[in-house]
């Protein structure tokens, strides 16, 4: 079960988002595959600053996955809390992982919480685009799931959708150096592609280039340069 406690001073109410766990009726050791945020595919989400996430993991190898969009390199402080409740006997109780991944599965950062204790917290700098948030029971300690909170603030804020994708925008680099027409791709997100130089030991510069100058491509683009020393055209006197 995962609940999303929603508080913004805008309003004058606070919006609940509730997800319940349906279990796969297997054994009590297997994690149910009914549950909607069990998956990246399926996170919850997405997660903002301010936002405070409550769950269950319904069993120990569970795991609840939410959604985080950033829209550049941002500073990420998570505080985890363990609200499963004691066992009366040990004075135990079932201890929780949370880390975030990039896109591609990755962990970024971790951190764990032991059951009644004041909550972990994880300060990570992540990179611009989609990351997760997965918590899990952790299996060494109990196979019974447990309960858990997460509050979220960051600098800069979270946003609520996917980034823009970033793209090659193909500059005008003709009479720069190799030195500035390099700067000036990397500031358009492209790269140099071959680079052909004249035989000379003068300063060269391009006076021609792949592609056509305002033209878009997909990120990381290559654009070749063709370089020759710099050439003033005198003209004649009549």
């Amino acid at each position: 079960m995962v609940l999303r406690l929603l508080s913004s001073p805008l309003t004058a109410f606070t919006v609940l988002l509730v997800a319940l766990a349906a279990p796969s009726g297997a054994t009590a050791a297997l994690k149910p595959e009914a549950e909607i945020n069990d998956s990246m595919s399926m996170a919850s989400g997405p997660v903002v600053s301010g936002d405070s996430w409550t769950g269950a993991l319904q069993t120990g190898n569970d795991e609840d996955y939410f959604v985080v969009y950033t829209s550049s390199t941002t500073q990420v402080h998570i505080t985890l809390t363990n609200t499963s409740p004691l066992d009366p006997d040990s004075s135990e109780g079932p201890v929780i992982d949370l880390n975030i991944l990039d896109k591609f599965g990755s962990s970024d950062g971790f951190t764990q919480a032991f059951a009644g204790s004041l909550g972990e917290t994880l300060d990570e700098t992540i990179s611009r685009g989609t990351h997760f948030v997965k918590v899990e029971g952790d299996t060494g300690s109990s196979d019974s799931g447990g309960s858990y909170r997460f509050d979220v603030s960051s600098v800069p804020p979270l946003i609520v959708g996917p980034p823009p994708s970033i793209k090659c925008i193909d500059p005008h680099l003709r009479g720069k150096t190799l030195r500035q027409a390099r700067r000036a791709l990397h500031a358009n997100h492209c790269e140099v592609g071959n680079v052909h130089r004249a035989r000379s030991r003068r300063r060269q510069y391009v006076y021609r280039q792949s592609g056509t100058p305002g033209f878009t491509y997909r990120t990381g683009h290559k654009i070749s340069l063709r370089l020759r020393p710099h050439r003033r055209h005198h003209h004649r006197r009549r």
